[in-house]
């Protein structure tokens, strides 16, 4: 070994002493993320996010937080005094969320870290009822993760007792039916009951059923008015509602009058695909039906999406994006709709072979996963929490006959005017067109009819 070849050797052997003694410093970042899903599949969560964490080699470190009860996570997001990096939030609160904070919109992530060809390629791949309903003021502001829905889910083996072959496609196929079978029961209290109405479920969830026949009728909670929103459920159409679902209960026992029956003893209810795993689980011979009202019935969709605060750490972004793609990506996203009874927000997921056979082995998705294309996805804000919850509970005291339809709905829309409107002159100048245009059709039926 010549010297020159000795020396080499020493600046080796010297740089390879100094990294043992002094290895090289790195900067690990930390992301909090929080959620509420329920305690059955929150390891299953864990566990895809540990994957991630191993793959950064240190890099990165997630501390997940999670809450007993999306309210309590609500909660926590809209009034307590830290905000985590990362939340999986339900879109409904998205626009509360965004009006009160400035977050960061993953649109503007996904574009200035990979690309806007990505962010096509992301959106053409999911459901566009999901996608939409992480949108805040016309730009994509969360990344959905999983949804579900309601349908029709029929029980094959109450229907046969009540010797009835198909189930409705039309709510007065529902009462044709219920007319039949009272009139052959002779006003005794039936074995089977025909359909269920959410009676002792929440008032919120009473005022969610009842919202979605709305919207097949063209109405809704509110309406936007002049400048601002009003009630918009206190007219007839709301009214034919709720006197259809106290017919179906008191007049032709179609549904249990205290909604405690078992839905053993219930040939149909509108459940979520959890209900329906659950129920086959349970060895019960099922299918699932659209709503009632035909093939492009509205149905409520709840869309649960990650959303990315403004903790003024935009050098960590990148690792967020990381962090949310490996969660939101095919493989996971199969992964996680296989193990858990929620409908995939990727469109290539139900086409693959693994979730095809999940399908076979469970045909009622297949009318969860179509019933997305005529989905809605409602808004929650404190007030309209407040509005629900008023208003479930009056259409379960006039379904329970302590209150008039009439009363109950027009107590609903004083107490959500006073949340929508507080000075009182929307409802008022509403009502006034409203009289003007009941002045008018009277005249048009006196003089023209």
């Amino acid at each position: 070994m010549n010297s020159i070849q000795k020396i080499g050797l020493s600046v080796l052997l010297l740089l390879a002493a100094t990294f043992l003694l002094s290895p090289p410093s790195y900067s690990q970042t930390e992301i909090t993320l929080w959620h509420s899903l329920p305690k059955e599949y929150s390891d299953i969560f864990q566990n895809m996010v540990l994957e991630h964490t191993a793959k950064s080699c240190g890099m990165t470190n997630v501390k997940i937080r999670r809450f007993e009860t999306p309210e309590e996570l609500h909660e926590a997001l809209l009034k307590g005094s830290e905000l985590p990096d990362i939340a999986l939030i339900d879109t409904r609160w998205q626009k509360a969320l965004g009006d009160k904070y400035n977050p960061v919109f993953v649109e503007d992530i996904i574009k200035s870290r990979i690309g806007n060809s990505v962010f096509i390629s992301f959106k053409t791949d999911t459901v566009p009822a999901m996608w939409e309903s992480s949108k805040y003021n016309g730009k994509l502001l969360t990344i959905p993760f999983y949804g579900y829905n309601r349908a029709l889910i029929v029980n094959n083996g109450v229907l046969s007792q009540l010797q009835i072959k198909d189930p409705p496609a039309k709510w007065a196929d529902l009462m044709n039916m219920g007319k039949k079978l009272s009139e052959k029961n002779g006003g005794n209290t039936p074995r089977y009951w025909l359909f269920m109405i959410p009676l002792n479920e929440s008032p919120e969830e009473m005022a969610e059923f009842f919202q979605v026949f709305l919207w097949q009728m063209g109405r809704d909670i509110s309406a936007s008015f002049l400048d601002g929103e009003v009630a918009d459920f206190d007219g007839s159409e709301g009214q034919a509602i709720l006197n259809m679902m106290s017919s179906m209960i008191n007049q032709y026992q179609i549904c249990p009058p205290d909604g405690t029956a078992s839905r053993d003893n219930v040939a149909m209810f509108i459940g979520t695909p959890k209900d329906y795993l659950d129920m086959v689980t349970a060895g019960r011979d099922l299918k699932v039906k659209p709503w009632p009202y035909g093939n492009k019935s509205a149905n409520d969709l709840v869309v649960y999406s990650f959303m990315v605060f403004n903790n003024n750490n935009e050098g960590e972004h990148e690792k967020v994006w990381h962090l949310l793609y490996e969660l939101c990506e095919f493989k996971q996203g199969l992964a996680w709709s296989l193990k858990t009874p929620y409908l995939p927000p990727n469109k290539q997921i139900p086409l693959s072979p693994d979730y095809f056979a999940h399908m076979q082995a469970n045909p009622g998705l297949q009318v969860f996963l179509q019933q997305l294309k005529n989905s809605k996805v409602a808004t929650l804000d404190e007030g309209r929490i407040k509005i629900m919850n008023n208003l479930g509970t009056n259409l379960q005291l006039a379904l329970a006959r302590k209150t008039t339809v009439e009363d109950s709905l027009k107590s609903s829309s004083v107490f959500a005017n006073k949340i929508l409107d507080p000075s009182g002159k929307l409802a008022q100048k509403k009502a006034e067109l409203n009289d003007i245009n009941g002045y008018i059709k009277k005249v048009w039926a006196e003089d023209y009819q």
